[in-house]
């Protein structure tokens, strides 16, 4: 089998092919949150995929959620990233930073003793925060006020213009996995009654504002938004609402009016309809948002040829199976797909406790 699709340039970002790496928390920063030479090496021997997205990262020192977590936030962080955009382009590759507030998750603990936040307060559902050893429990978070809504927003921009430093083509925000922003768009975990919650207009609002306060910061960088309509099962920390649907509707709709490079569509498997959406994460996300699209999640290498092939996405993203064979691209070119290897726990330090 050919795969044409998925080496295809894609030319409106100026990509080698359609493959994207999805960004991963792999827990190997040092204990700074500062990248090391193991993860500049993660990415440049993937630089072939025609987007990088690199993992979760930190926009202030009370952002975290996770053991040894990148940050972009300290001048130490960005000359460190600098070497991993620097070679990356040195191999043709392009990439994004995902940054990232991580809101009700994780623990004071991993925050310099700041309690983690929230639209409501509300706890999450899980019970053990993840960690190399012993056990955590999730605490329940702030109940942001006006103060704290301005400062994040403010951390969010600094943090895309440290990016923008640190030679990233991109940076995506984390909307997604009941993160911080992502709180903010389901029914479960934002109770607000003031102008950030209570109808979809109000509960995309800080989404919107960061998305306009980066884009009037950068300039010509790349801003793109990844998003989840659906609680992930296998994040387990909100429930799903029905009216949740309006809510992200409402924002892909107003996403089409913003110059975002793209929205990357979260789900832990785009193969099959999904919760009270009535169908695939990605055929929502394409019917509400007119520009690129990238999905994945459970895709086999035949069944994302064929969605690129029917243009139900505009990119298709893998997360353990590039981590498991940073070769894919050159495989896919020669058709030697067979004998991948399979992913284990062992390619993440510090594997999250189940």
């Amino acid at each position: 089998m050919s795969y044409t699709s998925l080496l295809q340039p894609y030319r409106p970002l100026n990509l080698a092919n359609s493959v994207v790496m999805a960004p991963m928390t792999t827990c190997h920063a040092d204990n700074n949150q500062v990248p090391t030479e193991k993860m500049v090496r993660i990415y440049e021997d993937r630089a072939t995929v025609g987007l990088l997205i690199a993992e979760a990262t930190c926009i202030s020192d009370s952002a975290n959620a996770y053991p040894n977590t990148p940050g972009i936030y300290t001048e130490q962080q960005v000359d460190s990233w600098k070497e991993v955009t620097r070679r990356v382009h040195s191999k043709g590759g392009k990439i994004f930073l995902q940054i990232w507030h991580a809101g009700p998750m994780g623990h004071s603990a991993y925050r310099n003793g700041k309690l983690p936040l929230s639209p409501s307060g509300i706890k999450p559902l899980k019970d053990i925060v993840p960690r190399s050893n012993g056990l955590l429990r999730y605490e329940h978070p702030k109940e942001m006020d006006e103060a704290d809504i301005l400062e994040i927003k403010n951390d969010f921009v600094q943090a895309a213009l440290k990016a923008q430093r640190a030679g990233f083509d991109g940076v995506e925000l984390h909307g997604a996995s009941g993160y911080l922003l992502d709180s903010f768009l389901h029914h479960s975990t934002n109770k607000r009654v003031d102008s950030y919650g209570g109808t979809p207009k109000k509960m995309c609002r800080f989404m919107l504002e960061v998305v306009r306060d980066i884009k009037q910061t950068v300039g010509s960088m790349h801003v793109a938004v990844r998003v989840c309509p659906v609680p992930l099962p296998s994040m387990g920390n909100m429930s799903e609402d029905p009216r949740d649907k309006d809510v992200f509707s409402y924002l892909l709709k107003k996403l089409n009016k913003e110059p975002i490079a793209y929205v990357n569509a979260c789900s832990d498997n785009d193969a099959t309809d999904t919760g009270t959406l009535g169908m695939r994460v990605s055929e929502f996300a394409r019917t509400h948002y007119s520009g690129t699209v990238i999905g994945g999640g459970s895709y086999s290498i035949e069944e994302a040829e064929r969605a690129l092939k029917e243009k139900k996405v505009s990119l298709i993203y893998w997360g353990r199976l590039l981590l498991a064979n940073p070769d894919l691209v050159s495989r896919l070119e020669s058709g030697s797909i067979s004998g991948l290897a399979p992913f284990t726990r062992d390619t993440i330090a510090n594997p999250p406790v189940k």
